[in-house]
């Protein structure tokens, strides 16, 4: 619950500072505002959930062996395994947060669509097949970005 606060409260903050950049506090439209974000939100509750489960599963099977050294080494090697995708975690939230902020920015503004924009830097093939492929903002927050590190851009369209 902890994670899911904070994440929460991280992406809410970049979200709104993305936001901001386009449409002033006192004049946005509140419904698309928080459109927008609770879906950044439910993005970070599920992936805390999915994280907090994968951890339990594997602790599961670290409690039930013999030894007690031997489950203290085990839990050790779990969390350390784990630990990439803490900060993985982070990053994404952040990424999606800042994203959704622009795109529902610009969705008040009046733009429907974005080009994706691959910069053909180690990039994927998902990433290179969408270059120049128009979506909905819709869509767009649904797969954007297409991965972690991802460093594809989109370009809003009326």
């Amino acid at each position: 619950e902890e994670m899911k606060r904070l994440g929460a409260d991280a992406i809410t903050s970049v979200y709104s500072h993305q936001y901001e950049l386009y449409i002033h506090p006192l004049y946005r439209d509140e419904d698309i505002f928080r459109t927008g974000l609770e879906d950044v939100i439910e993005w970070n509750n599920w992936y805390v959930d999915k994280f907090h489960d994968d951890l339990q599963k594997q602790l599961s099977v670290a409690i039930d062996r013999d030894s007690n050294d031997e489950i203290e080494v085990f839990i050790d090697g779990i969390l350390d395994k784990e630990d990439y995708r803490l900060a993985h975690f982070a990053r994404e939230g952040t990424r999606k947060g800042a994203f959704a902020g622009d795109a529902m920015a610009h969705r008040e503004l009046g733009y429907s669509t974005g080009v994706w924009n691959c910069t053909f830097r180690n990039s994927c093939d998902e990433c290179i097949e969408r270059h120049g492929q128009s979506y909905t903002l819709d869509e767009l927050l649904a797969i954007y970005p297409a991965h972690n590190r991802c460093q594809c851009f989109i370009v809003f369209e009326m």
